[in-house]
């Protein structure tokens, strides 16, 4: 039996190009029969199809549809009719209209087809398929066919409506909604909503042309009438941001955790701006310069004089240094770091001078480069260079550095990818991986840093098969490492601070070493 044929069979393509006489298209093939009034009567069951014809070939009639040139369009109209014609298959046919016996005229869709209309069920039901997909655009031209038929429908316009609206359409949204709203006000909400999304628009275009003042004045005005609005509130308190404007940001912030208590994007950014936080956040951006360089930085400029000890397990010498170095951060566009240090190791004195300048480069990327000199040394480097570039993620930064070291007798070319990632409770951890190519040596190093009000400490661990230190030439010897250090800073008053630490390097087969270090600050 003949079943009803589904709706899905309105949402094939119709056919865009002109018929050729004689040329072989792809068709579906319903049923064949020596009597052409029984292919008459299954006619009515396909008058939906597109170019349904009855065809004479050799004393058989057959009752065909279509004319694709794609053999998948043709599939696609097969697996549609199968429903009401079960043997129905795709196959090979030439538009030829001396064989066509139905219709007993030529049809202009054999000639060009054109656009399809459809009832009003038929239409709405199609629109459904088409939202589903969310194939909006077909939607809209459907629903506009619908309405040259339909002219004063309400639910073709209000549908059409909306998919203008989804399609940020909002003029002609707009026209309609207005239309459809002097009859019925229950549509005042959703028109309002429609007028928001509008006005957002102008103010993301205005951003983009870099006119972040007149955005502002447009949320304004429109903040004003809908207070408490999250998509509003959001987009201006990010402007207000923008501009540095934190104390307006604030507030608009404050008004959206009243109404959307459970949201973590507006809580987060409700706290980021209150003034209190403002000063946190200076101390997180130079943390994450503290995180890559050796030396910590300071909010102001700083001397450092310290020392270190080392001392062996089986050796009969020991290490000493002594350092200073200091931070100037207003001398150039970013901080400037010096390092005086006189090195006493394998019983060896050399002299080294360090300079290392960081500055950002956009808003979330940050680099520096980094330089030593030892002219007369024996088993410090030459000579080194570096740099590095940084991007922040939210609570994480990201980058790598690239440090080149020159010896008396050899090179050293480091590659040093980190990550430092803001922890609650003041924490924060550094992880890098030091890794040295030619050699095939590598030290995995993960930094655990605390920040109090008056507090700072760390403790790290290290392991691999090189040092930790990585220095001299004898640090690079692949020997399997284990490395374990604490250390302290105290702050006793603004302007002064000591601190210290202990270190504990294990490289088996190598030796054992041991060492503490004792340094004083002084900022101004």
């Amino acid at each position: 039996m003949i079943s009803k044929v589904p709706v899905l069979l309105l949402a094939l393509p119709i056919i865009a190009f002109s018929l050729t006489p004689g040329k072989d298209y792809y068709c579906v093939q319903l049923a064949s029969s020596k009597n052409p009034e029984r292919l008459m009567k299954l006619v009515r069951h396909a008058s939906s199809y597109p170019n349904l014809r009855i065809e004479r070939i050799n004393g058989t009639y057959t009752l065909r549809a279509g004319f694709f040139e794609k053999v998948k369009d043709s599939k696609n109209l097969e697996r549609v009719v199968r429903s009401a014609f079960k043997d129905a298959f795709t196959r090979v046919c030439s538009y030829k209209p001396e064989r066509v016996v139905f219709p007993k005229k030529k049809s202009p869709a054999l000639e060009k087809p054109e656009r399809r209309t459809y009832t009003y069920e038929v239409g709405m039901k199609l629109s459904r398929l088409y939202l589903k997909k969310k194939d909006f655009k077909k939607a809209e031209e459907l629903y506009r066919d619908l309405l040259k038929v339909h002219p004063n429908n309400r639910e073709i316009k209000l549908m059409l409506a909306r998919v203008l609206y989804w399609q940020k359409k909002y003029d002609e949204a707009l026209e309609l909604y207005r239309e459809l709203e002097r009859e019925d006000n229950r549509l005042a909400n959703e028109r309002r909503k429609v007028e928001i999304s509008r006005i957002l628009s102008i103010a993301d275009r205005l951003e983009k042309e870099g006119k972040i003042e007149e955005a502002i004045k447009v949320l304004e005005r429109l903040y004003k009438e809908e207070r408490g609005n999250y998509s509003v509130g959001l987009k201006l308190g990010k402007l207000y941001i923008k501009r540095g404007l934190r104390n307006r940001a604030h507030e608009v912030f404050g008004e959206l955790v009243l109404k959307y208590p459970k949201d973590k994007d507006i809580k987060y950014l409700y706290r980021i701006t209150s003034p209190r936080e403002v000063v946190k956040k200076k101390s997180v951006s130079e943390r994450r310069e503290k995180a890559i360089s050796s030396q910590k930085k300071e909010l102001l400029n700083y001397a450092r004089l310290g020392a270190r000890y080392f001392w062996y397990s089986n050796r009969d010498f020991e290490d000493k240094e002594l350092y200073l170095n200091f931070k100037l951060k207003n001398l150039l566009p970013g901080s400037l770091i010096g390092t005086v240090r006189v090195v006493n190791r394998f019983r060896k004195e050399n002299k080294q001078l360090g300079l290392e300048y960081y500055r950002k480069l956009f808003p979330k990327w940050w680099g520096y480069l980094s330089s030593d000199f030892s002219p007369e040394a024996d088993f410090l480097a030459k000579y080194s260079f570096g740099g590095g570039v940084f991007r922040s993620m939210k609570s994480l930064e990201v980058g790598g550095n690239v440090r080149y070291m020159r010896f008396k007798n050899s090179e050293v070319l480091l590659l040093i990818p980190s990550v430092f990632m803001y922890l609650p409770l003041n924490m924060s951890n550094q992880t890098s991986l030091y890794i040295n190519p030619k050699r095939g040596t590598y030290t995995l190093l993960n930094k655990l840093y605390y920040t109090g009000e008056k507090l700072e400490s760390f403790v790290s661990l290290s392991m691999g098969t090189s040092s930790e230190r990585l220095e001299a030439r004898e640090d690079f010897l692949r020997y399997s490492t284990l490395s374990i250090s604490a250390g302290f800073e105290y702050d006793l008053s603004k302007r002064f601070s000591l601190g210290g630490s202990f270190k504990f390097e294990n490289r088996k087969e190598l030796y054992k070493r041991y060492g503490i270090e004792g340094y004083a600050r002084f900022r101004w």
